[in-house]
């Protein structure tokens, strides 16, 4: 698909645990008048096509849902998904829409799990936010657009080969666990050991697939809900410095100093 020209046109969007007894059901070619992108970061569940195919929805799996398709899905009420979506629309400079021959496949299971992630994550939160409508909107399509010309490139040649499959699945669920709920991390030793690795191999596997240190993986997901909690939270520093796991609340300042270049005062008052 020739990308130049084209926009996308965010029509609604959200980030949701489903709940137990949640399924979908779109069983008429008219329901899906647009295409809608999900992103799946927590959880288990399935979706079925209108050609019959069932895959398996688990973290970082991204369907990107066609107008006219019909789907099917569940999960696991013991297992919630977690799921990104956004209903869009892509565009011609005319305000003409791109059809569906030609674009990418339906499925992905991407690769930097966190990346897709915080960038869905950011889109939601640019749309949600009270402030300058037509800048965060023009923010958060723009990202949506550079996330959806990623999925559609073939992997680069050159490049590292990935861990096997059944490695990366393992990895992207213990990085969905550390994202979920970051307060309870075990340390790098605890997490190697809990899932079969020995520490050096279990770094090794976690930096191929995630694109980072299991340590950095860790320090940029705490200070990721760092920033989120002194943005929309009335909690303090220190508060913030122990709910997140550190036991040293200026260890935890240099430590956000030096990932976001703000003191965690400085960066609140922003």
């Amino acid at each position: 698909m020739n990308w130049s020209g084209v926009r996308a046109k965010i029509n609604g969007l959200g980030r949701v645990r489903c709940e137990p007894g949640w399924r979908l059901n779109w069983i008429s070619p008219g329901f899906l008048t647009d295409c809608d992108l999900w992103f799946v970061w927590a959880g288990r569940g399935w979706m079925k096509f209108m050609d019959g195919q069932t895959i398996e929805l688990r973290p970082g799996i991204c369907v990107w849902m066609r107008p006219g398709r019909t789907y099917m899905a569940g999960h696991d009420p013991d297992d919630r998904l977690g799921v990104s979506y956004v209903h869009f629309d892509l565009l011609r400079r005319d305000g003409r829409k791109v059809g569906t021959p030609g674009l990418p496949s339906e499925v992905h299971d991407v690769r930097d799990v966190f990346w897709v992630d915080c960038a869905l994550s950011r889109v939601v939160q640019l749309l949600a936010e009270e402030t300058d409508e037509a800048c965060a909107r023009l923010e958060a399509e723009t990202i949506l657009l550079s996330l959806l010309i990623s999925l559609s490139m073939p992997a680069k040649s050159g490049l590292a080969p990935l861990a096997d499959a059944e490695h990366r699945k393992k990895i992207h669920r213990i990085a969905a666990a550390i994202s979920e709920d970051v307060t309870l991390v075990p340390s790098v030793a605890e997490l190697a050991r809990s899932n079969g690795y020995s520490v050096a191999h279990f770094s090794r596997v976690f930096t191929r697939v995630m694109g980072r240190s299991p340590r950095a993986f860790i320090i940029e997901t705490r200070i990721r809900r760092a920033r989120h909690l002194l943005t929309e939270s009335s909690l303090g520093v220190g508060e913030i410095s122990n709910q997140l796991g550190y036991v040293d609340v200026f260890f935890f300042s240099r430590q956000f100093k030096k990932q976001t270049g703000f003191s965690p005062l400085a960066f609140r008052k922003r």
